[in-house]
């Protein structure tokens, strides 16, 4: 069925186990030839044998290509998936009782066929992390995923030799991101989708949310905003400590709800205040969160009186804010990091002007105007730094 034919009783030892599977140390007694075999631990995955735990694989180049068969892994993935939901949700029913050995067996046989392909797709990684969780936290569950534990076992060793690779896809986006090159960006992540590494997931959002600013349609580009909000979600289900994902999830939340209605915007204003300043309480030292803080006091400090009905309307507490609370963000945005960004020296500028102090206002708007042009905020931050300069003149 699944492109080898093993039986249950063929896997006891009454003949000669096929290579590629898991062994516990009850099925090396079945397979003594196993046994004794060395793993070592320097050697690629891909032509040696591995330990993982008390557990350990051996692969064989024939054993490997008898697993190319059409159709196996959707098959696998979805035969998998279905038996692994049935089995939990009767975990505390009386069919558990009739479970006998054989099919125990059973499925640790189908367990090391998921675990040796699905070590090429990322997938199954997730899957088999999800698994652990599971095997963690519930107690009812552990004897019915038990039989897959060698699969979960191997898929996680197989995410943690990803990491190194990771790192790498990690310093090849920030040089494109850096460099402006966002198309490349976008083809270098978008392959790592499936990824549950946090810091890929982020990245590639950002990717999108840069790819999507040339967008014409409205429709079109809240499309990939929520895709790429999808991805932070994600990366935050992984690790809730990720501070640039908070920050992106901040931005991402914004221009959303910015396409939707200014009542959306307002209801989930506080949310996106909430993953700002956890993105500043989780690294102190980002300039940009102090930014996008400041960005949202002075919205509300300068919102028109029509919009502030509108927030009276849905909060008994609307959300506000001052010029002076605004500034104050955006100065510790350039204490943090100085000159980091065209548009903080803007924002300082406009805060100064609504404050009254000319003088240093125009200090800040040259800086804006006279800010080397890399990016569209540049652009935009320094024709409208431009403007303010002439409506001050004049």
């Amino acid at each position: 069925m699944f492109g080898t034919k093993i039986s249950v009783e063929r896997y006891r030892g009454r003949k000669r186990p096929y290579q590629g599977f898991f062994h516990s140390s009850e099925t090396c007694k079945l397979a003594p030839e196993f046994s004794n075999r060395k793993s070592p631990a320097t050697e690629s995955l891909s032509s040696t044998p591995h330990r993982c735990k008390k557990y350990k694989l051996v692969m064989s180049q024939e054993y490997e290509n008898a697993y190319y068969v059409h159709g196996f892994f959707s098959f696998a993935l979805v035969i998998s998936h279905t038996l692994g939901v049935f089995l939990i949700k009767m975990s505390n029913s009386k069919i558990f009782n009739y479970f006998n050995k054989k099919y125990i067996m059973t499925l640790r046989i189908l367990s090391h066929k998921i675990a040796f392909f699905g070590r090429r797709f990322p997938v199954f990684q997730l899957a088999s992390q999800h698994a652990l969780k599971v095997l963690k936290n519930n107690s009812n569950s552990r004897l019915i995923l038990s039989p897959f534990l060698p699969a979960f076992l191997f898929l996680k060793a197989a995410s943690t030799l990803q990491k190194s690779d990771n790192s790498k896809i990690i310093n090849e986006a920030d040089n494109l991101y850096n460099d402006g090159k966002y198309e490349q960006l976008y083809s270098t992540l978008q392959p790592h989708n499936l990824s549950d590494d946090p810091e890929i997931l982020w990245r590639l959002a950002r990717a999108i949310f840069e790819k999507c600013r040339d967008v014409k349609e409205d429709k079109e580009k809240l499309m990939h905003l929520e895709e790429a909000l999808q991805l932070v979600d994600k990366a935050l289900e992984v690790n809730e400590e990720c501070w640039a994902a908070h920050k992106w999830r901040a931005i991402l939340l914004d221009y959303v709800w910015r396409y939707k209605s200014t009542k959306e915007r307002i209801i989930h204003s506080f949310d996106v205040k909430k993953h700002m300043e956890r993105a500043v309480e989780l690294n102190p030292q980002d300039s940009t969160s102090y930014y996008l803080i400041g960005e949202w006091c002075y919205t509300f400090a300068d919102m028109p009186w029509y919009q502030r009905q509108v927030a009276a309307a849905i909060f008994a507490s609307p959300p506000t804010s001052t010029y002076e609370e605004a500034l104050k963000y955006f100065e510790k945005a350039e204490e943090t990091n100085p000159l980091f960004y065209s548009m903080n020296l803007l924002m300082m500028g406009k805060c100064y002007l609504k404050m009254n102090d000319k003088e240093k206002a125009v200090k800040y708007l040259k800086q804006a105007r006279d800010y080397l042009v890399k990016t569209p905020d540049d652009q935009k931050a320094h024709e409208e730094a431009e403007k303010l300069l002439k409506d001050l003149i004049n």
